[in-house]
């Protein structure tokens, strides 16, 4: 099993970190990263619990909300030499974020 990040996911995760990390953003912020941090992580174990994300309409996209953030994220099936289900994270919007 692998946890991989589109590119775009990959800026989106960055953005949250900088903004999360900025000067004065205190305790509340590095609790929300931590957060986002474990979500992400823990898709790997539980990537089946979270809903289908409806605007996709492919039932292995789901979306994962944490803290204000918004995972959407897809179970990749295991091809026959692979040890299990791959995710790939497509994007991670902020809270308020245009996902247009």
């Amino acid at each position: 099993m692998k946890l991989l990040l589109a590119e775009a996911a990959e800026r989106d995760f960055e953005s949250a970190e900088d903004w999360l990390t900025r000067p004065g953003s205190g305790l509340r912020a590095q609790r929300k990263l931590s957060a986002l941090i474990i979500a992400v992580s823990n898709l790997i174990i539980d990537g089946r619990r979270w809903p289908i994300y409806l605007p996709a309409g492919n039932p292995r996209i789901r979306k994962r909300s944490i803290e204000g953030f918004t995972i959407i994220y897809e179970i990749v099936e295991p091809v026959p030499t692979d040890s299990g289900e791959d995710i790939f994270i497509h994007a991670i919007y902020g809270p308020g974020q245009f996902r247009g």
